[in-house]
This record gives C-alpha cells, structure tokens and sequence, in this order.
C-alpha cells in the first residue's frame, strides 16, 4: 500500500543562532500494512520528496528515487515549454468539465495535451519500476 502526504512548511526561512536552515525533508514510519511512504515537504518556496519503504515491497528504494527524479525532470520540462496562454486554455478547460460543461476551451487541445503528456511521465515510471520487481 501507498501513502502520500503533503506536509506544508514555513514558507519563509528559518534561522537558528543566526545560521539559515538550509533544508527539511519529511519521513514517515513503516507500520504493518503499508509498504510505502512518500512525503512531500514544503520549506521556503522549495519541496523535498521523502520516502520511507518496506524492503519487502520496494527491495530498491535507491531505484525508485531515481526513477521519480527523472519523472519529475520530465514533468517540469513539459510544464516549462507551456506558454502562459496553454495554462489560461487549460484553466478554461478544467473549469469547463467541473462545471459539466461538454466541450472544452475553443484551441485548448494542443495546451490540454502537451500538460496531460507531461504528467504520464510518472506513469511511465511506475511501469518501468513494476517491470524491475
């Protein structure tokens, strides 16, 4: 089983006798029934991944990291060649379909697919780690 949780941190900087804390990472506990933790922490305009895994279920973590680092790499690459006028089609077409409306933003296709196509990167890497196992 899979958690994934949220934490959000301070979103200014901390300090401590005058030294800035550079970095928090979160970290959840294994229990009986759950075989992966992954924690999203939010410090300073920044987020950090934790994950915390049963060596039964996940025998690579250092595997599984790698994989969601690149997915992430591909994830932020498809979202930074959107153009803000495929995020204002791609609003109009998520408020569209929550409002039960049946067609989409007029020309938010090609803005719809190309963010769709990014976020399938991680997909891709659950599959590849699914594979390894």
């Amino acid at each position: 089983n899979l958690t994934i949780t949220n934490v959000p941190g301070p979103a200014t900087p901390l300090y401590l006798a005058g030294a800035r804390l550079s970095r928090q990472f979160g970290m959840a506990p294994i229990m009986d029934g759950l075989g992966l933790t992954i924690v999203v922490f939010s410090y300073a305009g920044r987020i950090s991944l934790g994950l915390t895994s049963c060596f039964k279920v996940i025998p690579d973590p250092h595997h599984l990291a790698d994989l969601l680092s690149g997915a992430l790499d591909e994830l932020e690459r498809g979202v930074s060649a959107a153009t803000p006028q495929d995020w204002r089609r791609a609003r109009r077409t998520i408020e569209n379909s929550s409002s039960g409306a049946a067609q989409p933003a007029a020309g938010s296709a090609g803005a719809v697919a190309r963010l769709r196509e990014a976020t399938r990167a991680l997909d891709r890497a659950i599959a590849r780690l699914e594979k390894k196992r």
